[in-house]
């Protein structure tokens, strides 16, 4: 799935590729403002065991790789529509996209229950974003205090 967005937007990053392990999609955060989704790879997929040396190799981990011509689940199609929208709705309220931008409000809109499809209407994107930057902000600060 391409996602396009503002480039302006983008956060300049070391790493372009990421694994979101625990949703199961992996992203490619371009600096054009173009953003790749794709399914993660089934673990017995990424990893195989080669009985001759105890060695593990790994498979080529790329958006573009294999594993996408794989059926793909309905939990991961809503998973990655979840992240998709996270994107739409960083992008429409003009946030700086980022790996933890994009988890914020991922999570916050899970944790609230809202459907990856309402996501972009204009109230319920201000609600998740703004629970999402009280959360962050909340953990910033009690950050801060453990510090001292």
């Amino acid at each position: 799935v391409l996602v396009q967005v503002p480039a302006v937007l983008m956060r300049r990053m070391k790493e372009h590729f990421h694994r979101l392990q625990d949703i199961g999609v992996d992203l490619l955060l371009a600096s054009n403002g173009f953003v790749w989704l794709s399914p993660s790879p089934p673990e017995d997929e990424r990893m195989q065991d080669d009985d001759d040396d105890n060695s593990v190799e790994l498979t080529e981990i790329s958006p573009w790789g294999g594993h996408v011509e794989a059926q793909v689940s309905v939990e991961v199609r809503i998973r990655m529509s979840r992240v998709q929208q996270s994107l739409r709705a960083l992008a429409a309220s003009w946030m700086q996209l980022s790996l933890e931008a994009i988890r914020d409000v991922y999570d916050e809109s899970e944790a609230l229950g809202v459907d990856p499809a309402a996501m972009l209407h204009d109230d319920t994107r201000e609600r998740v974003i703004r629970r999402a930057l009280e959360r962050k902000d909340a953990g910033m600060a009690s950050g801060g205090k453990d510090k001292d």
